[in-house]
């Protein structure tokens, strides 16, 4: 609460009465509406603690974040705050230690915020009557979609894939299915399976799941040794290198994704050119941090 100062001074000539001088709140002291537990005032700032029980801090909101799922970014809804609170959304990539102002609005509403694909943290700063404070930080994410992760692999390769520009090969003979078997694909034509899912490693909070998408190509070759060899080859150099772009992760649309490595399989098959047919592969590895079972 307020303190005051009182002077004494001569009334009358011998004698002396403490009198109210003009009232005003002494230099450090903060009005009584500031007042806050636990905080420490005065000129020094240790002067006194707040105990003051009433009217001093401002309701603490609290933030939720929630995956719009499309790949543009989050909604945060900021609730039980002050009704007039200028309300800032601050976010950062997990794992990176900026923090960026990434929406406001005032008082109890929701707020879109445009993020890529990843990890993040949030947390909410609310201001009122000069006065600010701070929601608990939350954990959320930003996806492209609600598939599985591993869909969400397999569907960004195969996209990729028919991408390319293979010659020959028309988009519609690249496909997706459960085994690379090539007998009854079109040809020539490219098959795209899920192959095995492995744990190398990864953090104390986090594994590094390792999502494996066999590409495999089959041509009608006749047994010929030499025939379709450049165009074989030229098809395995366009693949690769489509995976091993620098900017692969972000235009994959995977949240969780990291990292993308090629990993070589066969050239050419043996036992398929034994069936007249050249049939090699390349997988591509997506490699994604996925946080820990409770």
């Amino acid at each position: 609460m307020p303190v005051y100062r009182f002077k004494v001074r001569s009334k009358t000539p011998g004698a002396s009465a403490l009198i109210q001088a003009a009232l005003s709140t002494v230099a450090g002291y903060p009005a009584a509406s500031n007042v806050k537990l636990a905080i420490g005032y005065g000129v020094s700032g240790t002067n006194f603690t707040g105990t003051y029980g009433g009217g001093g801090g401002i309701a603490t909101p609290t933030l939720a974040v929630v995956d719009q799922g499309d790949g543009t970014g989050a909604t945060a809804t900021i609730a039980a705050g002050e009704s007039d609170a200028a309300n800032t959304v601050y976010t950062r990539v997990e794992s990176t230690a900026a923090w960026i102002a990434s929406g406001t609005c005032v008082g109890n509403s929701t707020v879109d915020l445009a993020l890529a694909c990843g990890w993040y943290w949030a947390y909410c700063q609310s201001v009122s009557a000069g006065v600010t404070v701070y929601s608990t930080p939350v954990r959320f994410q930003v996806s492209a979609g609600t598939d599985s992760t591993f869909e969400q692999c397999f569907d960004a390769v195969w996209a990729r894939v028919k991408a390319q520009s293979l010659t020959g090969i028309t988009t519609a003979n690249i496909v997706q299915q459960k085994f690379p078997w090539t007998g009854q694909l079109n040809k020539p034509g490219i098959v795209v399976c899920p192959f095995a899912d492995k744990v190398p490693g990864g953090t104390n909070e986090a594994d590094d799941v390792e999502y494996n998408c066999l590409v495999a190509w089959a041509r009608v070759s006749n047994r010929n040794l030499t025939d379709g060899l450049e165009t074989v080859l030229k098809w395995r150099e366009q693949i690769s290198q489509a995976f091993r772009s620098k900017s692969i992760v972000a235009t994959m649309g995977v949240a969780k994704l990291y990292n993308v490595r090629v990993e070589p399989a066969a050239v050419f098959w043996e036992p398929a050119f034994a069936n007249q047919h050249d049939v090699g592969a390349l997988n591509i590895v997506c490699v994604c941090r996925e946080i820990k079972g409770a």
